[in-house]
């Protein structure tokens, strides 16, 4: 190891610990609460549902169903035949996505803050 080398290596050691200590010492949260749920047909916005309130709803003349509870949303039956949307259970986290493709609907959660995050692994 030449002497750049070894600079190089303290330069980028010392960088790597003050981000560590900074995001220990003021740690920012990741997303806020979620408060809104985007329904979409085919591409297209037709509804907003509040998750702050607990009610149910009906989609596709009555296909399928909707529930929201406590700040969650589920796809609570649907006539679709494999029922993944409805097996996918609930969906609570800022940017998550319930899908039915037979029936081209697609929910998102949102906050009222907008996405801060730009994926969500699980």
């Amino acid at each position: 190891m030449t002497v750049p080398d070894a600079i190089v290596a303290v330069l980028i050691l010392s960088v790597s610990l003050s981000v560590i200590a900074h995001s220990a010492i003021d740690p920012q949260p990741l997303s806020s609460n979620p408060d809104e749920a985007f329904i979409y047909y085919d591409g297209q916005l037709i509804q907003k549902l509040s998750l702050l309130e607990d009610r149910k709803a009906s989609l596709n003349d009555g296909k399928m169903g909707i529930e929201i509870k406590h700040g969650k949303l589920r796809i609570s039956r649907s006539d679709c035949p494999r029922q993944f949307c409805v097996h996918q259970g609930w969906a609570d986290k800022e940017g998550e996505a319930i899908i039915c493709v037979p029936y081209k609907y697609l929910i998102e959660i949102h906050s009222a803050a907008g996405l801060q995050l730009d994926a969500v692994v699980y």
